[in-house]
């Protein structure tokens, strides 16, 4: 090989090297696996839910809020048997409706709960039993929101404890977010240390780890998702192909997780926000930030939660399946 030759294929090594450092370190194409004919639709028995609901697991029991509701905000469903428990909350302004419904937070054993009420500023509780047998039984108000820093994308662990990202409003029609740990009954907030690759001006959602120590920012706005310990120290970041430093605020990526046993399962766009905001894979990776695979759902995602006592994941979405069932321990490579 001549000397001129030589070089040439040095400078192409090293400008292999150079674009593969760059890289997030996984192929989202590398391994695929279409599980859209094992996903089941829910049996809501004709009720009238909104596509814009959220979803929640707490125990054995799966909860569906319906936030644009002019009916029952409050749905109900047994996760073993897939049986309707009931409905409950009515929209509204007085004390005992819930104006703009938020998160919801459910004690597995006491079925004690708290929602957030944003259209009131203030955290409600009630027990979930009572207000299924009687619609008139009262809600209460926790407390009131402090509107200039309040939770958001906020995950319930126990009525001291839970997760989200803390909203400040600039005053301008937008905010700045930070993770945050949240006491529901105190008000406390503490603020996470903020990782280093979430860019300014990101947006996330936050997930939770069964066992409540492991917090999983998802950011929608960066290709990047990033684990934290239970006291906010960020431990792991993981960079997609697509990463950089600063927020792109057209794009969506991630928008949303939900955390099994032993792996994390992050919905995944990829796309322009006005193109494609909800995407229609789910990104599975382990605790140590390993990509393992892709699922292909074909339906948008809205919303997941993850029942640890029937390893299925429930979706919400805007698509033919308004909400879906997966059996996790059904993929190959993802049982307990």
């Amino acid at each position: 090989m001549g000397m001129r030759n030589r070089y040439m294929v040095t400078i192409l090594s090293v400008a292999m090297v150079v674009c593969s450092c760059g890289k997030g370190g996984y192929d989202i194409e590398e391994s695929v696996t279409d599980v859209s004919k094992q996903i089941n639709a829910l049996d809501t028995e004709n009720l009238l839910i909104g596509k814009s609901s959220n979803i929640y697991v707490y125990g054995e029991r799966l909860y569906i809020v319906d936030t644009k509701s002019s009916d029952w905000i409050l749905y109900v469903f047994d996760t073993k048997s897939g049986k309707y428990l009931g409905s409950a909350l009515k929209p509204g302004p007085s004390p005992y409706e819930i104006s703009i419904p938020g998160a919801l937070g459910v004690d597995a054993t006491t079925h004690n709960a708290q929602m957030f009420d944003y259209g009131q500023n203030r955290i409600v509780t009630f027990n979930v039993d009572s207000i299924l047998a009687d619609s008139k039984k009262d809600i209460y108000t926790l407390r009131n929101l402090n509107m200039s820093g309040f939770p958001d994308s906020y995950v319930y662990v126990n009525d001291s404890t839970g997760f989200g990202r803390l909203i400040i409003p600039d005053g301008r029609d937008s905010y700045s977010q930070t993770i945050c740990h949240y006491n529901a009954v105190t008000g406390d907030i503490k603020k996470f240390n903020t990782s280093e690759a979430v860019g300014e001006g990101n947006r996330s959602t936050v997930s939770v780890s069964p066992d409540g120590k492991m917090i999983v920012e998802a950011c929608r706005t960066q290709d990047l998702i990033v684990l934290y310990d239970a006291e906010g120290n960020p431990v792991k970041e993981i960079k997609g192909d697509s990463y950089e430093p600063v927020a792109d605020k057209t794009m969506s990526y991630f928008t949303g997780a939900a955390v099994t046993d032993n792996h994390i399962l992050a919905a995944y766009s990829g796309k322009k926000a006005n193109k494609g905001f909800y995407g229609d894979r789910i990104l599975v990776f382990d605790f140590d930030g390993n990509y393992i695979r892709t699922l292909k759902l074909g339906i948008e995602i809205r919303k997941m939660a993850y029942s640890q006592g029937t390893d299925n994941l429930y979706i919400s979405s805007p698509d033919s399946i308004q909400f879906g069932i997966l059996s996790i321990r059904e993929i190959e490579g993802l049982t307990k």
